[in-house]
C-alpha cells in the first residue's frame, strides 16, 4: 500500500457525524513502523453522482481496517 492508494476501509464503530461503515478511501499518509493509515474517506456528490473526497472527515486507522484494494491514483 502507498500514498494516493484507495481501499475500502472499514471505518466503524462511529462517534456523532462522523462517516462510518465500509467506505472507499485514498490513503494520505502511511506509518509503516505504526501499522497505520490516515485515510480520507470518499462519498458520492449528490448533483454529479460522482465520488468526491471527504478531507473533513480523515482520519488515522489501523491497517487492519483495509478490505479490498480499489485502485492506484
Amino acid at each position: 500500500m502507498k500514498r494516493g492508494d484507495i481501499y475500502y476501509v472499514d471505518l466503524s464503530p462511529v462517534v456523532g457525524n462522523e462517516i462510518g461503515g465500509v467506505r472507499m478511501c485514498q490513503i494520505v499518509e502511511v506509518y509503516a513502523e505504526e501499522n497505520l493509515v490516515r485515510v480520507r474517506p470518499m462519498a458520492r456528490h449528490p448533483k454529479t453522482n460522482s465520488y468526491v473526497f471527504r478531507e473533513i472527515h480523515e482520519r488515522t486507522v489501523s491497517t487492519k481496517r483495509l478490505k479490498e484494494f480499489v485502485k492506484n491514483s
